[in-house]
């Protein structure tokens, strides 16, 4: 046995502190999504020519089409609407993980909404430029 790994039966309790301060648990509240239409899919191909690779450049990249919705209520509706989604954002990926491979792009360009919460905490969509929110909630 290496130095330093201590076994411990499956189900035993833990040792000393790790019992008395248990981890942090982050939950996620979710509510019944309303019935939203998707918002449009641009299925033009000089549109979607610029949204086919990333930073890394990797060649191939093929979408269905793609959207830019406002809301989180789009953004379900697109999900549910679709086969396969990428979502994408400032497109600097140097992995090629933002290049399609035959998905329905989601854009978060439009998702720019940053709330400053009553407990001095922020909710900020996925579009929200960093420094934006950082200016708003100082």
């Amino acid at each position: 046995m290496a130095a330093g790994i201590i076994r411990r039966p499956a189900g035993a309790p833990l040792p000393g502190s790790a019992r008395r301060r248990p981890f942090p648990t982050h939950r996620i509240q979710v509510s019944p999504a309303p019935a939203a239409a998707p918002p449009l899919v641009e299925r033009n191909a000089d549109v979607l020519q610029s949204f086919l690779s990333d930073a890394a450049h990797v060649p191939g990249g093929v979408a269905t089409g793609i959207a830019f919705p406002k809301t989180a209520d789009e953004v379900s509706a697109l999900v549910r609407s679709a086969r396969r989604v990428l979502p994408i954002g400032a497109q600097s990926s140097l992995t090629g993980g933002a290049t399609p491979r035959g998905d329905l792009l989601i854009s978060t360009r439009s998702l720019t909404d940053i709330t400053l919460l009553p407990d001095s905490r922020v909710r900020a969509d996925a579009g929200a430029p960093v420094v934006r929110g950082f200016s708003r909630a100082v």
